[in-house]
């Protein structure tokens, strides 16, 4: 934590200086919740209201899951076989388009 004062007046090109040196470049985007976001662009805010926990002891950028092949592998799985036979069995019944 730094005091602030008139000799050391913190300015927008300070910080967006001292943002690009710190910057971890964990990836594009923003992230899934605000402390994702300062995590991400390496910033620490603490007031009377927040407190960063130990989330900032970690130095490289842990890896997001990919949580939607995982939700369509679990969409796909509750089809039985007897459930897609019966599925090829009444696409041939339909007629195609250029049948009529």
């Amino acid at each position: 934590m730094y005091p602030l004062s008139k000799e050391n007046m913190l300015t927008k090109s300070k910080i967006f200086e001292t943002m690009s040196q710190r910057d971890p470049g964990c990836g594009p985007g923003g992230g899934r919740t605000t402390d994702d976001v300062l995590h991400k662009a390496g910033i620490v805010i603490a007031t009377n209201k927040y407190n960063p926990n130990s989330r900032v002891t970690a130095t490289s950028c842990a890896s997001i899951s990919k949580q939607r092949r995982k939700l369509a592998v679990e969409i796909i799985s509750p089809w039985t076989a007897a459930m897609k036979e019966q599925r090829i069995e009444t696409d041939g019944d339909t007629k195609m388009r250029t049948e009529f």
